[in-house]
């Protein structure tokens, strides 16, 4: 991605550092299963969830924002959430919202401002508001932490509208994007074209840096992101690690290489490129 491909007015970004939360799935009998995920590194992260109840055991101490959104607008059913955060020892319900306000409307999705307390394990309930909910993406970060603020809109959020996960492993910086941090460098942004470069001008300065592309990618490889030919993105693979760096905001993990949604700006994976010995 070039070095100002994001503005500061959207967004969803998470981050949790060395655990600092934790979640795993405390699924009733009428919720429908979640995915079991840790969140490891700077406080923030962001996935899709079906109806669920979710365990939450903070290790450092403040203010986190909770709230869901519409994931992948145009791809899934816009539904109507209520989130309820209840003290796990004793059942007291401490914070529900099922009603969000922006910009004096209120929208279908639901967010909290909590303080919580290091040590302590809490009970988040994410709920269809008048039938089971299906999909709905669910954002956890401390207040403040991020680049931009969690919201863009009535409905949507800058992640959930990118990707199907992230998790948030390093703080926002203009000092390198994306590119940089594919090739190993972190002091400097690399961008060497003038605007969004065809997958064949990617070959070429992939090649002369000694990459060999590959037509499928493998579990140590740099994989080229973009629409129609044109490249807007680069993720690393490491072990079979995918890591990015998001333009000139968060360095972030994410669970899969093609967790961008085909209609994001990043689009789909366009082409892997390998180390050549």
């Amino acid at each position: 991605m070039r070095k100002n491909v994001f503005s500061k007015t959207t967004a969803i970004l998470l981050s949790v550092l060395l655990p600092v939360l934790s979640f795993c799935a405390n699924v009733g009998a009428a919720e429908t299963e979640a995915a079991k995920t840790k969140l490891v590194n700077p406080t923030a992260s962001g996935f899709i969830v079906s109806e669920t109840a979710v365990t939450i055991t903070v290790d450092a101490p403040g203010n986190y924002i909770i709230q869901t959104a519409l994931p992948a607008n145009g791809l899934y059913e816009k539904e109507d959430t209520v989130l309820s955060l209840y003290d796990e020892k004793t059942g007291l319900l401490l914070a529900q919202n099922d009603n969000y306000e922006f910009n004096g409307q209120k929208t279908d999705y639901s967010r909290l401002l909590v303080s919580l307390f290091g040590g302590k394990s809490y009970t988040l309930k994410v709920a269809g508001k008048s039938k089971p909910l299906t999909a709905s993406y669910l954002t956890i970060h401390k207040a403040g932490e991020l680049y931009v603020d969690t919201t863009n809109g009535m409905n949507t959020s800058f992640f959930s509208e990118l990707c199907k996960d992230f998790e948030k492993i390093a703080p926002a910086s203009d000092k390198y994007n994306c590119l940089s941090y594919a090739l190993g460098i972190n002091y400097m942004n690399t961008w060497p074209w003038e605007s969004e470069p065809s997958v064949n001008d990617v070959d070429i300065f992939m090649t002369e840096r000694g990459y060999m592309k590959t037509e499928h990618p493998n579990e140590n490889c740099i994989v080229a992101y973009g629409k129609d030919d044109k490249i807007v993105h680069f993720s690393m693979v490491s072990n079979g690690i995918v890591t990015a760096k998001l333009g000139t905001m968060e360095l972030v993990r994410h669970f899969e290489i093609d967790t961008y949604f085909s209609d994001s700006e990043f689009g789909k994976p366009l082409a892997f490129y390998v180390k050549q010995l």
